[in-house]
């Protein structure tokens, strides 16, 4: 099978099923500090409880990536919600599957998260690895604890294609 992924632009709405888009945009915000900060709250479904799971905080220096480049795995993790944010002020790219058993090539869905945006993927939802556009740094809030938290599908005789203009 040959599939070439185009990305589209992200929103809440075309999102929704893979997780929740992060965003000030639109959102409510509470004026904190005597005014002089705006506290936008509640971004994220935060999902990381299961199995006596904690918070892990974390900083990921990323690769900017040429395109077009081949997907050849997806992950998931079963027990807990994962969240990207960038650091730095650069789009990057999302390749998703909604499917509950393996990321059939069809269920494949591509996206462009827009600078000062993030996103927090779903507990169970099939991603790639973070797909960054420049070299960037991202805050990762995800799940630490003892029980394995990571699957991974490697596509063995699928040509798929992630390209980005």
């Amino acid at each position: 099978m040959k599939l070439t992924l185009f990305p589209k632009k992200i929103n809440n709405h075309n999102f929704k099923n893979y997780g929740n888009l992060i965003s000030i945009k639109n959102n409510k915000f509470k004026n904190i500090n005597n005014g002089f900060a705006k506290n936008f709250y509640d971004l994220a479904k935060i999902d990381i409880n299961k199995a006596n799971g904690t918070p892990k905080l974390s900083i990921f220096k990323v690769k900017g990536r040429k395109f077009p480049f081949k997907i050849e795995l997806m992950e998931r993790h079963p027990m807990s919600s994962q969240l990207f944010f960038p650091l730095d002020k650069y789009k990057f790219l999302v390749v998703v599957s909604n499917s509950k058993f393996k990321p059939y090539p069809n269920t494949l869905r591509s996206f462009i998260v827009p600078e000062n945006c993030g996103i927090n993927y779903k507990a169970g939802v099939w991603h790639y690895p973070l797909i960054a556009i420049k070299n960037s740094f991202f805050l990762v809030f995800d799940r630490k604890g003892s029980k394995k938290n990571l699957e991974i599908f490697k596509y063995k005789n699928e040509n798929i294609n992630l390209t980005y203009e």
